[in-house]
């Protein structure tokens, strides 16, 4: 008898998701790019990969003038990345990126976007928020040109 109450309570704890929180995961802003504490181990785009390998980190394709302390600083600006919610109205032209970060089974996909001088991106996994991207440029993150739109 006393373990079946006791799966009763898991179960009913599973199915009423937050309760002790109070909210759900769906209005859950987010003030980082990539959350506190995270390790990246790979930033897939569609032209490039940046990806670690050991203690340091190698682009795909290979380019000559980028060498590791370069990709160390492009990742350290994802992990510095602040982001801002704005109000922003369906958007076209977006470059997607898969960040893999360490322990995670599936990477987190990203939707960039610039308009005019802001860089915009979406978190599709929490819904069609906008955020911008705060005090990080294209250029810090992508080490591209900025594309055009």
């Amino acid at each position: 008898m006393l373990i079946v109450s006791m799966l009763l309570l898991i179960i009913i704890f599973n199915l009423s998701g937050n309760f002790f929180s109070g909210g759900s995961n769906d209005n859950t802003m987010l003030a980082r790019l990539i959350p506190s504490g995270a390790t990246i181990t790979s930033i897939e785009t569609e032209s490039i990969t940046i990806e670690r390998v050991g203690r340091g980190w190698r682009l795909l394709p290979g380019r000559l003038g980028v060498d590791n302390q370069v990709l160390s600083e492009a990742v350290a600006h994802w992990q510095q990345a602040t982001l801002e919610p704005v109000a922003q109205g369906p958007i076209n032209g977006a470059v997607t990126v898969d960040v893999w970060l360490a322990g995670e089974g599936q990477p987190r996909r990203y939707l960039f976007f610039q308009v005019g001088a802001d860089m915009l991106v979406q978190y599709p996994a929490l819904g069609g928020q906008s955020y911008k991207v705060t005090e990080m440029s294209w250029q810090q993150l992508f080490i591209t040109d900025i594309p055009h739109a």
